[in-house]
C-alpha cells in the first residue's frame, strides 16, 4: 500500500561507529593493556616450562641406551604426560582469557548502547545505525565523538576477571 507522500512519518537519524568506541575508549584501552600483561606474564611462565620440558626430552633421550625397555618406556610416558599437562593448560589459559575478554568486551558493548540510547532520546533520533552500514551521510548525524566522550566518563576502565580453570 503507499502512503501519500505528505502522510509520511519524518523519520531522524544518526549513526555511531561501535568499531571505533570497542577499540579507541578508555575502557577499550584498559582491556587490551591487561591482555598484553597476561600474555605477558603467560608467555614467561610457558617459556620456562617448555625449556624443562626440552631438557627433560634431551635427557630422556641421552638415557635410551642405558635404560631397560621398560623403564625407558616409563619415563617416555612421564613425559608425554607433562606435555599434554601443559597443552591443557595453555589452552585453559587461552580460554579463560578469551572468556574475560568477552564478557568485558560486552560490558562496553552494553554502556555503549546504554549511552546511545541516552542520546538518541535527548537529541530526538528514532534510529541510531551502525557507521559501519552507511555509505554517505552528514557529519551531523554521527554521535561517535559524544557517545566516546560519555564512555569514557561513564566507564573509564574494566577490571578483566580471568578465571584460570
Amino acid at each position: 500500500m503507499l502512503v501519500p507522500f505528505g502522510a509520511r512519518a519524518e523519520t531522524s537519524i544518526a549513526v555511531v561507529d561501535v568499531q571505533t568506541l570497542l577499540s579507541q575508549s578508555e575502557a577499550a584501552k584498559s582491556i587490551e593493556k591487561q591482555i598484553d600483561e597476561f600474555k605477558e606474564k603467560f608467555l614467561s611462565e610457558v617459556s620456562g616450562e617448555e625449556q624443562a620440558l626440552r631438557e627433560n626430552e634431551k635427557t630422556l633421550t641421552e638415557q635410551r641406551g642405558s635404560l631397560s625397555k621398560e623403564e625407558f618406556a616409563s619415563k617416555a610416558r612421564e613425559f608425554e604426560e607433562k606435555l599434554y599437562k601443559m597443552r591443557q593448560t595453555t589452552q585453559g589459559k587461552k580460554r579463560a582469557l578469551d572468556e574475560a575478554f568477552s564478557k568485558a568486551n560486552g560490558e562496553i558493548r552494553a554502556k555503549v548502547y546504554e549511552i546511545v540510547q541516552q542520546i538518541a532520546s535527548e537529541k530526538g533520533f528514532n534510529l541510531v545505525i551502525s557507521k559501519q552500514n552507511v555509505i554517505v551521510g552528514e557529519q551531523s548525524i554521527d554521535l561517535t565523538t559524544e557517545t566516546m566522550t560519555r564512555l569514557n566518563k561513564a566507564l573509564p576502565s574494566i577490571v578483566m576477571d580471568v578465571k584460570e580453570h
